[in-house]
């Protein structure tokens, strides 16, 4: 083999081995999601498009909620009860059955006729002062959704 070949060889491996080197160097700096967070982003990505999420005036943090820590989990509850009452505030009309839907969100922890009881008694709260007695609610029936 002639050394002008073998130098062109040379070369392409050296060039071969250079773009290696750099596609391996930029795979490292990629931040990639976690299957948790890809799938929080795949499911954002549903609701912000799904029609009927929208009409039923359900928030993706609503949906979303339980899919985080413990921090989280706390924010996503305030985010739903400000949802609550911000529907509340824009149809006072149907503040019983904005607060049906609250309680609806929720495990078995509540029996159906202490749910009536207290939507009884919060349908006359004012609104500012609901947000405060729909959390204290939250901890007194250790409530989990």
């Amino acid at each position: 083999m002639d050394k002008g070949k073998l130098n062109k060889v040379l070369s392409i491996i050296k060039d071969i081995e250079k773009n290696n080197s750099e596609l391996t160097e930029n795979l490292s700096n990629l931040s990639l999601l976690s299957r948790k967070d890809l799938l929080q982003e795949i499911t954002k990505d549903i609701i912000k498009k799904n029609e009927i999420f929208k009409e039923m005036g359900v928030s993706q943090d609503q949906i979303c909620a339980g899919m985080g820590d413990k921090k989280d989990e706390a924010h996503q509850i305030h985010n739903f009860i400000d949802g609550v009452i911000s529907n509340i505030h824009a149809n006072p009309s149907k503040k019983v059955i904005y607060l049906r839907k609250f309680f609806d969100m929720f495990q078995e922890s509540i029996s159906d006729n202490d749910k009536i009881v207290i939507i009884q008694s919060l349908k006359d709260e004012k609104i500012d002062k609901l947000k405060e007695k729909m959390l204290s609610l939250i901890e007194i029936f250790k409530l989990k959704h």
